[in-house]
């Protein structure tokens, strides 16, 4: 009986062991999955903040371009008002069609 006892007590060392295993699994989760998700949610947010960032550079580049072309460049600078003003030079006429 003494064989048998002692499997038994083996047994409940091994189910004590397993259920504080299985707490502990637990007592990790709790503590690293709201974290884990909330890295991944700002992984995401930095991502499309970056993408967000890369086009308002080239959107700056190409302001930075148009801006040096208006302060340096007078043929440009008759086009562009003749385009967005409509403006003529003596004598010619402005055809304007609608859309």
């Amino acid at each position: 009986m003494l064989n048998g006892e002692a499997k038994a007590d083996t047994m409940k060392r091994h189910y004590a062991f397993g259920m504080k295993l299985a707490i502990f699994g637990i007592g990790l989760c709790v503590i690293f999955l709201p974290g884990i998700s909330k890295y991944n949610q700002l992984r995401q947010e930095n991502q499309k903040n970056q993408e967000t960032l890369q086009e308002l550079q080239e959107t700056n580049v190409k302001l930075e371009k148009e801006k040096a072309m208006l302060e340096n460049d007078p043929v440009y600078v008759e086009r562009r008002a003749r385009e967005k003003l409509g403006v003529a030079k003596k004598g010619e006429v402005t055809i304007k069609f609608k859309e």
